[in-house]
């Protein structure tokens, strides 16, 4: 005789789901859990857990379990996105909203738009990076978790946010025709979001040669982190007088914006979730690093000096950057470099839009002066 489980904790963060679903193998018989492991492909422990209300199964467990005992689909990834409702956004709570993917047209601002492609990836059943990695063309899967990443505050690129929509909804929908207008829709709160983006904060910072002082007579002086265990910008290896020119020249401007952070390089690896050792290739010149470590250096260093970034500073490590990448022969290399083109041309495009938007607005503001004259 199969052991009894054991009564479900009224504390436990996910009881009212496990109680369900309890119910439901009630419903159809009370099988063991060794005979729908063998209807379903999951361990008995698997199985087990999924009803002990202390962790909510994924989604794919879900299902099968549910439909191992008779029931739907549609109405058990409901009841798990009702589970997963403390996770979501305050705008896709309640309503049956899981037969539709949630979609950006809500969202006034970065953050909100963010919300909604996370929304995205719990509606396609929460799918891991490696899964969604395989759905999204040539966009790796670090690069894909840092898009969706709780703590971005900042729009990923367009071409990276429609390959991440493609994947996810084709992940939930496997087969099925994927709706161009739903596509459009995120590219268009994307053009809207960005052009608005690019106004109130460019991704700005300034680097040693013309940070300007605090005051008159007085020299600024950074703002130094605790120091830990690592090696500072000093005591890393000379730059290789062998490096390809462009690829020693970016490397001695990351150097030197690095710092002015006065820390190791181990400290701000952990700050930035990176490895101590990619850390330091970065500022050796033996491994180039993607735009995007280059535009959070010198916004790291724009946040902890207060001073006032200028244009001409992104555009010059932009451009050291590009003829970094161009220099290099690596596969990574020519990606990086395909990505900053990409780049290139969503920011053209939000600024055309912008452009465009004014010029509209100017000719209605004149249209309406003649008709009032």
């Amino acid at each position: 005789m199969a052991r009894p489980e054991k009564p479900i904790d009224p504390q436990a963060p996910y009881a009212a789901f496990a109680h369900q679903l309890r119910k439901l193998r009630d419903s159809a018989g009370s099988p063991a859990y060794k005979a729908l492991a063998r209807k379903t492909g999951y361990s008995v422990a698997t199985l087990s857990q999924a009803a002990s209300g202390w962790r909510l199964p994924s989604l794919e467990v879900t299902r099968a379990y549910a439909t191992a005992c008779g029931g739907t689909e549609q109405h058990w990834e409901e009841q798990w996105m009702i589970a997963r409702q403390d996770d979501l956004p305050w705008f896709i709570h309640g309503g049956a909203w899981s037969t539709r993917p949630p979609g950006p047209g809500t969202a006034a601002n970065v953050t909100d738009f963010l919300d909604c492609l996370r929304a995205l990836k719990i509606w396609a059943g929460d799918p891991s990076y490696t899964m969604l990695a395989r759905h999204v063309g040539m966009w790796s899967k670090s690069a894909t978790a840092d898009a969706l990443a709780p703590s971005r505050t900042r729009l990923p690129g367009l071409g990276l946010v429609l390959e991440i929509v493609r994947g996810l909804v084709s992940l939930r929908r496997p087969g099925e025709a994927f709706g161009e207008a739903y596509l459009t829709e995120w590219r268009q709160a994307w053009v809207r979001l960005a052009a608005v983006e690019r106004t109130v904060t460019r991704r700005l910072a300034v680097t040693p040669h013309v940070i300007p002082p605090q005051a008159a007579g007085e020299v600024s002086t950074p703002k130094a982190l605790p120091h830990t265990s690592g090696r500072t910008v000093n005591e890393l290896a000379a730059v290789d007088e062998a490096l390809p020119p462009p690829v020693r020249d970016l490397t001695v401007e990351l150097r030197g914006l690095f710092s002015l952070l006065g820390v190791s390089t181990r400290r701000y690896a952990r700050r930035r979730h990176l490895d101590a050792s990619t850390l330091s290739r970065y500022l050796s010149g033996r491994r180039l690093p993607p735009w995007g470590f280059v535009i959070t250096l010198i916004d790291d260093v724009a946040e902890q000096r207060g001073s006032q970034p200028l244009q001409e500073t992104v555009a010059r490590l932009r451009s050291l950057h590009r003829a970094a990448l161009m220099s290099a022969t690596t596969a990574s290399s020519r990606v990086m470099l395909l990505e900053a083109q990409v780049s290139s041309l969503e920011e053209l495009l939000a600024k055309t839009v912008k452009e465009r938007d004014a010029l509209v607005e100017a000719q209605q503001t004149q249209g309406a002066r003649r008709r009032t004259a």
